[in-house]
């Protein structure tokens, strides 16, 4: 604290009364007496930090000499060598002109030896080369950078980022820090109140003020501004400036808008000094700005003009049709050919939430366009016939497998992937009409298909059991496709592949609409905001908390606050039973208040148990609940009529005599979404497991729990499984039941990939391949309330439901057991009519049930859209894997649920990220997409704890590869999931395979070629055949279920699912059932897919090409799935010439692996023995 002026120097108190009237009748500036007293006489805080390096030439006093000492010892190395006196002496030796260059040169060679001298002698006396370095020792201290940031495209502003250094015993090696940006824009650089003046809303009026303070005559004033600093290094700053570099004086005024990244939060170790920046930050400081400049002056000028622009049009507004209705949808954006063509950075902070909004939304709204977008892909094919699709009658085939060849020009739209629905035009000279286009799927690549190819199964388009198209594309036989061999095939497709066909993509803007629906509900029209008054107030505080500026003024809560008195205690103890003391102390913290505007961070390595704390941390929101009151809004009260109806569980006066004050009891309900398909299975599982637990330690009846993939796959799987003729089997396609016809292992081996590529689930009639388990599912207990036979009510059916409840839902769903009466009646024939009976019974009973589930777990698609949420209507909403959603996906957590009582971000922002698949040349904000909301919320400062105690690893080996793929030493192994038997029996099986006694080897395939597929994938015959041969002799000791197969590439993948299945075809033929058995149970992945799970021993296949795998996320994933063993498969040499960094984990990786001798080299002339596979 400090006085700025005094009255002696000028304005004494008796002199205020008639400053005050200049102001106000002269200036014009309504300032009270009081004002101006306050300001000239009062105590102002100042804060001030950083420095201007100065040399030590550059002071005559000397008491500096201690004040520059370690500036010395640290820039003496850097600093130039001083030339100003050779250039001197080679002037003067211009001026004389001496003819005599000998004695000119020696003149020359005796300046550079002076100087070395010099040099030398300087640095001798500073440094003792034999003195031992000081030991390393963490400081305090702290520094600022000036950036200009200039770009008419979006927003010019000033930032000054501080750079915050604290101590930290954890990690005594290095030095911690923290940075926190203060930004001025045109909104903030301006005097209090400027913002809302009702005057001249559209006008920015200069404030800044730049002031050359190189004169002697400023540094009283200087050391009032900079009181951090002493006065000998305000002389050495004043006497080192010069014309050309004079010291200027930057002065900006700033309103009550601070723009901040980092600085209001609370860090680990904070320094007082950050402290004081955010109590400054909060008090609409004046900023000042001491810089040695000489051309800031232009630069500066030029942000101010685009500050003046934007306050009348923000420059977005190019990307709108309308600028007056800049909605974030498909039908305001302009196309993008339309749009101002510029690069956007990723920002990690906003300054308002239109901002936010329109970086994001006009991201998303470009990469699904990009998406949807229907493409037309040309080309020439060979057409293989499947045999058992030929139809005697008609001698045609009903099904082709299409090995389709891009024309060069197609090559750059995106790559056709497995299980891509498309649309094919087979021969484009004829004239096609819409009934005429078959339908068919990509599939993996068939015995057929030859190098460059893509696999596509088609099937021939009939109307009312007619053919549409009835031409024949083969020139092939069925006789002659059973004689041909596969190398033969492949021949024939190379040789043959001259029909011209026309693919189409799926076009398909659902996703789009979803996501802008989800951006849209951000907001509620003005005319409706009295109605929704409360749901206005969260919406305003998720924006805020979306923009990343401000988290500590955003209301606090306790994790639970809201579930009912009586149960709490108990629910706690049951609840947080045998947790690892880091799992607790995140949950003590959250349970003190640690969540902000009803949200919740947890990050973690991997195995740190991240999953298991937010799962035991929900489970008291099983129980009953205080939920406030409130209006539903008139289109939910609509649309749940008929669930509203039936609440019989409790009345009135049943309800228990706790306080709850202005609010409600209500069942708790909980939705988890996931971004993959097969993290739903497996979240359900685990959730289920600890529920089941919660309820018998809690002594309640058991919960209900819900697994949904979507809501039209479970109204499938009812239309499926009240059937007559339903089970879990296999079923036959009807376009290929078994004709007699084939006979050759080539065409069964045709038909076996098609079928698989078509027949979806393993359940008869349910198509959809993620349907894989019926238990649990929404359909299963849809035919239990119907009363279809055979699917008799469960007990968690009769726990979850009164007996009233049930009964009026068994009649309302009276329409499915009509259905099931007439197929059975009927010989299963599913009429129009019946079906569409059905299927609207099947929705009436998935609303019913998803409105009352204790629990539901399913993908964030289905999640996040509003039919869904409108009967679900949860009090809790958590998303694993929350580092690979993008933020339009997070976006919806909010909007969607407004209202819940905790929202959970789960995952780890070091690992994969969200994917753009559009190029980036066609979406301006392309690196926005990249950043997930878990990942910039930690940057900028939100609470989010990290568990770095990990418990998936059972040695050291695998720990300290967790360690170099996150490149932290300091995360450490929980010592309960060390386990000596399980290494044991790892080195041992690694010692019968590759006579190594370890866990973990690195293959060296050297010289194994590579060859990329059509989509532009790799793949490595050569290192697949090795693994193959390490699988088999490792099945000889070791259960299939315990080994995973990973790579980076779709097209190495796809050669593995090939290898294996010729690898159960050969077992089979040998009668080796039980290593069939093994094989089958072998998991083949992508490490992007694989992501969140973990084996317990791992071939780790780079299908000898970095390329895909050097990303650090992708790294990291692929090092941290093995519990016990790894196999590392790659060219040696050539993995460790290529260029990266010294830091990067894969050059830790290759050194730690030859430090340890882990290599273990397969030659050619080795691999020619595994020709078999």
């Amino acid at each position: 604290m400090l006085s700025v002026t005094k009255p002696e120097d000028g304005i004494t108190h008796s002199k205020v009364r008639a400053f005050n009237r200049f102001c106000r009748y002269h200036l014009k500036w309504d300032v009270s007496i009081s004002k101006v007293r306050s300001v000239l006489h009062g105590r102002q805080q100042v804060l001030s930090m950083g420095t201007i390096p100065v040399a030590d030439a550059d002071f005559n006093d000397t008491t500096a000499e201690d004040f520059m000492k370690s500036l010395i010892l640290r820039k003496e190395q850097e600093k130039k060598p001083d030339r100003k006196a050779e250039r001197e002496a080679q002037k003067a030796l211009r001026q004389e002109r001496k003819p005599n260059r000998k004695a000119e040169r020696k003149a020359q060679r005796a300046l550079r030896q002076e100087e070395a001298e010099k040099r030398r002698k300087i640095y001798l006396d500073l440094v003792d080369d034999n003195a031992e370095p000081d030991p390393f020792k963490q400081d305090t201290d702290s520094h600022v950078r000036l950036q200009l940031y200039q770009n008419r495209n979006l927003k010019s502003y000033v930032k000054i980022q501080h750079f915050f250094h604290y101590i930290d015993a954890s990690t005594s090696d290095t030095q911690p820090s923290y940075n926190a940006s203060v930004y001025l824009t045109q909104n903030n650089a301006r005097e209090h109140g400027s913002v809302d003046s009702k005057s001249e809303p559209d006008k920015y009026v200069e404030s800044h003020r730049i002031f050359d303070v190189s004169s002697e005559t400023w540094q009283p004033a200087l050391a009032a501004l900079f009181p951090h600093v002493d006065e000998v290094y305000l002389t050495g700053l004043r006497r080192s400036g010069h014309r050309v570099n004079p010291l200027l004086l930057l002065c900006f005024e700033h309103n009550e808008l601070p723009y901040t990244s980092n600085v209001f939060t609370h860090h680990t170790g904070n320094p007082e000094l950050s402290k004081q920046l955010a109590l400054v930050m909060r008090a609409s400081p004046r900023v000042f700005i001491l810089v040695r400049a000489s051309d800031i002056h232009e630069p500066l000028q030029a942000i101010v003009d685009d500050w003046m622009r934007l306050v009348i049009r923000d420059p977005k507004h190019r990307f709108f049709n309308d600028p007056r209705q800049q909605y974030i949808n498909d039908e305001s954006v302009k196309p993008i050919e339309k749009c101002p063509r510029f690069t956007a950075p990723a920002q990690y902070v906003f300054e308002t939430f239109e901002d936010f909004e329109r970086h994001v939304g006009l991201c998303s709204i470009f990469e699904q366009r990009w998406r949807n977008n229907k493409k037309a892909y040309t080309g020439k094919a060979a057409i293989i016939p499947v045999v058992d699709s030929y139809k005697k009658g008609r001698e045609l085939f009903n099904v082709y497998n299409v090995n389709f060849e891009l024309d060069e020009a197609c090559k750059r739209l995106p790559a056709l992937t497995k299980n891509d629905i498309v649309v094919v035009h087979i021969d484009v000279d004829m004239y096609g009409t819409s009934d005429s286009f078959w339908t068919g799927k990509v599939s993996a690549s068939t015995p057929a298909t030859s190098p460059g190819q893509i696999s596509i199964f088609v099937h021939r388009p009939y109307e009312k059991g007619i053919p549409v198209d009835t031409k024949e594309y083969s020139s092939l036989t069925p006789e002659q496709v059973d004689r041909m061999n596969e190398k033969q095939l492949r021949a024939w497709t190379r040789g043959n592949c001259n029909v011209k066909v026309k693919i189409f993509s799926k076009n398909d803007a659902s996703e789009l609409k979803r996501l802008a629906c989800s951006m849209e509900a951000m907001r509620i029209p003005k005319k409706l905001i009295p109605e929704h008054k409360a749901a206005h107030k969260r919406l305003q505080c998720y924006q805020r908390l979306l923009t990343g500026t401000d988290f500590p003024s955003l209301p606090s809560s306790d994790l639970w606050a809201q579930v009912k008195p009586s149960i709490r205690d108990q629910g706690i103890v049951a609840a947080t039973a045998g947790l690892y003391e880091h799992q607790l102390s995140v949950i003590e913290a959250w349970h003190q208040g640690r969540i902000h505007a009803e949200t919740a961070m947890l990050v973690g390595v991997s195995g740190g148990g991240k999953t298991k704390a937010w799962m035991r941390a929900t489970l008291l929101y099983l129980l009953e609940l205080r939920v406030p009151l409130g209006q539903p809004k008139k289109h939910v009260a609509d649309q749940r009529k008929f669930l509203l109806a039936i609440q019989t569980r409790k009345d009135a006066d049943q309800r228990d005599d706790d306080s709850w004050g202005e609010s409600a009891q209500d069942p708790g309900r909980i939705t988890i979404c996931a971004m993959q398909n097969d993290t739903v299975d497996d979240l359900f599982a685990r959730y289920l497991d600890e529920a089941d637990k919660f309820a018998e330690a809690m002594g309640v009846s058991r919960f209900l729990g819900l697994r949904v993939h979507s809501p039209k796959t479970e109204v499938g799987a009812v239309l499926a499984m009240i059937r007559p003729d339903f089970g879990a089997i296999n079923h036959e396609d009807r376009r290929l039941r078994a004709s007699g016809i084939s006979t050759g292992t080539t065409s069964k081996v045709l038909q076996k990939t098609c079928l698989k590529t078509f027949e979806g689930s393993q359940f008869q009639r349910i198509h959809d391949r993620r349907f894989d388990l019926i238990d649990d599912s929404v359909a299963f207990y849809i035919c239990q309330i119907a009363g279809i036979e055979g699917y008799p009510v469960s007990d968690r059916i009769i726990n979850a439901f009164t007996a009233q409840e049930l009964e009026i839902m068994h009649g309302q769903l009276s329409d499915l057991r009509e259905v099931h009466s007439e197929l059975v009646m009927s010989a299963n024939d599913m009429t129009e009519d019946l079906e569409r009976k059905a299927t609207n019974s099947a929705r009436l009973g998935f609303r019913f049930l998803i409105s009352r589930a204790s629990f539901v777990v399913t993908t964030m698609a289905t999640a996040t859209r509003r039919s869904f949420n409108i009967f679900r209507q949860a009090h809790v909403v958590v998303l694993e894997e929350a580092g690979r959603a993008n933020e339009a996906e997070t976006v919806a957590l909010f909007s969607h649920y407004c209202d819940v009582l905790l929202r959970m971000f789960v995952g780890d922002d070091r690992q994969l990220g969200p994917f753009m698949f559009g190029p980036q040349e066609e979406n301006n904000f392309f690196a926005q997409g990249l950043v997930s909301f878990l990942k910039r919320a930690r940057e900028c400062g939100f609470y989010a704890p990290d568990l770095k105690v990990t418990s998936r690893f059972v040695n050291d080996t695998m720990l300290e590869l967790c360690r170099i793929g996150n490149k932290d030493k300091s995360i450490v192994n929980n010592p309960e999931s060390y386990d000596e038997d399980l290494t044991r029996e790892a080195r041992e099986t690694m010692y019968h395979v590759w006579k190594k006694d370890t866990v973990l080897v690195f293959i060296d395939v050297h010289k194994a070629p590579i060859s990329t597929s059509a989509t532009g994938s790799i793949c490595c015959l050569d290192g697949a055949k090795t693994i193959m041969h390490s699988i088999i002799r490792r099945l000889e000791v070791q259960p299939g279920k315990r080994v995973s197969w990973l790579t980076p590439y779709t097209h190495e993948c796809q050669l593995a699912l090939t290898l294996i299945d010729k690898a159960i075809e050969i077992a089979l033929a040998w009668n080796n059932e039980p290593l069939a058995d093994r094989l089958r149970d072998v998991v083949v992945s992508t490490v992007d897919s694989y992501m969140g799970k973990d084996n317990d021993h791992v071939y780790l296949d780079f299908a000898n090409n970095l390329g895909f795998i050097k990303g650090l996320p992708r790294t990291l994933v692929a090092l941290t799935r093995a519990r016990v063993s790894m196999e590392i498969y790659g060219d040696w040499e050539n993995f460790t010439d290529i260029n990266m960094p010294s830091s990067h984990p894969l050059k830790e990786l290759f050194k730690f692996v030859s430090q340890h001798k882990y290599i273990v080299r397969v030659t050619p002339n080795d691999r020619k023995a595994y020709e078999q596979y």
